[in-house]
C-alpha cells in the first residue's frame, strides 16, 4: 500500500470536498431564500435592507469558507508529512526494511571492525551466495 492509498483511506480529501460542497449549497440556499424575502418585502427600503443583510451574511460565509479551506489544507499537509514519515520508517526508499536497514543494523551491533573479518573470509571471485560466520 503506497502513500497515496493511505492518504485516500484517511478520508481527509473527501471531507474537504464534502465541506466545500456544503458551503456551495449554503450559498445557493441563502441566495434563493433572500430573494424570496426580497420579493415579498413591501417597499424599496425593506428590499434594500434585505439585500444589505444578504451581502453581510455572504461576506461572513466567504470568510468562513476561506478559513475552512486553509484549515483543511494545513490538516492535509500535516497528515501527508506524517504518512510519509511512517512510510519511510516502515519501507525506506520504498523497499522493505531488511533491504535498506539490515546492513546498517548489523554494523551498529558489531562495529566496523567486522567488515575486515567478513572481507577476509569471503571469496571475492565467487559470485555465488556465500554464508560467512561471524564471531
Amino acid at each position: 500500500m503506497g502513500k497515496q492509498e493511505v492518504m485516500r483511506r484517511t478520508g481527509l480529501e473527501a471531507a474537504e470536498r464534502e465541506g466545500m460542497s456544503l458551503f456551495e449549497g449554503l450559498f445557493a440556499g441563502i441566495a434563493s431564500d433572500f430573494q424570496k424575502v426580497a420579493d415579498l418585502a413591501p417597499g424599496n427600503d425593506l428590499q434594500a435592507e434585505v439585500n444589505s443583510s444578504r451581502k453581510k451574511i455572504t461576506y461572513q460565509l466567504e470568510k468562513l469558507r476561506e478559513r475552512f479551506r486553509s484549515a483543511s489544507t494545513l490538516r492535509r499537509d500535516a497528515a501527508i508529512r506524517q504518512i510519509e514519515r511512517a512510510c519511510n520508517t516502515l519501507a525506506p526508499y520504498s523497499r522493505t526494511q531488511e533491504c535498506g536497514l539490515a546492513a546498517l543494523n548489523f554494523l551498529l551491533r558489531h562495529s566496523q571492525a567486522i567488515l575486515r573479518q567478513i572481507y577476509d573470509k569471503m571469496d571475492v571471485w565467487n559470485h555465488d551466495h556465500q554464508v560467512i560466520g561471524v564471531e
